[in-house]
């Protein structure tokens, strides 16, 4: 067993999107978790693209900052958990904040050697009818059960994994915003062990809505899935894009709402808010992505955000990246991002 037993990563750049991310209190929360399972060793680990100011307290309390300029999401996450000397690496992020118990909760779940990797719920942060009817909208494919969660993949921000697993970027060579999800959860059940949802881990997530560039990220986000997502086919391709703003997406949110709604206080009474709500949000996702696809610069600008030089419209990802071992990505890194 490592020194270490539990690395907590939180990646940062997803902090500023919401408008409304609460660096001091989400940190005091992590923090909190860190200590409650002392005597056994817990660290929190921000992974930055740039300098991070940190307050004295959190210096003195042990929270380290690992940076690589210029980093995307997943270069990020790749970076830390190649840094990590902990038995178990968490991943999070800055615009997250754990529930009670979580890192006790979640040490307990890696007491079977079978599992690999531990995922958890997400929510998110606050009780109104819009942030709940979001929350399904997001995360709605948590709430139908585990067994249901066994064919599926964790999301990025809620699920921790065993250090002896891999020896480097168990996120694949996704270094964007999107992709990397899909990559681990195949290679840890490649590795034999089980990829399982714990129920009990809750994260609160702060909702992008309440901000323009939240807003338009996150439907953005929901079209624009590339086909074979997360493997080393994996390509956009324009006519999928639309086929996801005109009927996929609005149709599996539906799904969420019927499967997962009612866990999330989602009532019959609710139907009418809900089904205006939605319609409002398939005529935002079919015009950004319409606007999107039309202008070749903001396509270029977008894809670049989601995969930075691991993707592009209908180009399909070289190099497959073998389930276990060492594995190089067949892309240069991200600007001051080492391999």
């Amino acid at each position: 067993m490592s020194e270490l037993e539990l690395s907590i990563v939180l990646e940062t750049t997803t902090g500023g999107i919401t408008g409304a991310c609460d660096v001091q209190r989400n940190l005091d929360e992590w923090l909190r978790e860190a200590e409650s399972v002392r005597p056994r060793r817990a660290e929190v680990v921000l992974a930055a693209p740039g300098p991070v100011a940190l307050d004295e307290r959190f210096v003195a309390a042990g929270v380290r900052v690992l940076e690589r300029a210029g980093a995307g999401y997943y270069a990020l996450k790749n970076a830390a958990a190649n840094d990590a000397k902990s038995a178990i690496v968490l991943f999070s992020d800055l615009d997250c904040r754990p529930g009670p118990g979580y890192a006790r909760t979640l040490l307990d779940a890696f007491s079977d050697p079978a599992v690999g990797a531990v995922a958890g719920r997400s929510v998110y942060d606050g009780e109104g009818l819009l942030t709940r009817i979001n929350s399904v909208n997001s995360f709605g494919d948590l709430y139908r059960g585990p067994r249901a969660f066994e064919a599926g993949f964790p999301l990025a921000h809620n699920v921790a994994v065993r250090r002896e697993l891999y020896e480097r970027d168990p996120w694949g060579p996704f270094v964007g915003r999107i992709g990397g999800d899909s990559h681990l959860a195949r290679h840890v059940r490649a590795s034999g062990r089980r990829l399982v949802l714990d129920e009990r881990l809750l994260i609160r997530h702060e909702d992008m809505t309440w901000k323009l560039r939240g807003l338009v990220e996150r439907h953005l986000r929901d079209t624009f899935v590339p086909l074979a997502y997360g493997t080393e086919r994996q390509r956009f391709s324009a006519p999928f894009v639309l086929a996801c703003a005109l009927l996929l997406r609005p149709a599996l949110r539906v799904k969420r709402v019927l499967l997962g709604g009612p866990r999330l206080g989602l009532r019959i009474v609710h139907a009418p808010v809900v089904l205006t709500v939605e319609a409002a949000y398939w005529i935002l996702d079919l015009a950004l992505t319409l606007v999107v696809l039309s202008v070749p610069r903001l396509r270029r600008l977008w894809l670049d955000f989601l995969g930075p030089e691991a993707v592009t419209l209908a180009r399909a990802v070289p190099a497959a990246v073998p389930a276990r071992g060492r594995h190089e990505p067949a892309h240069p890194p991200a600007p001051g991002f080492e391999r």
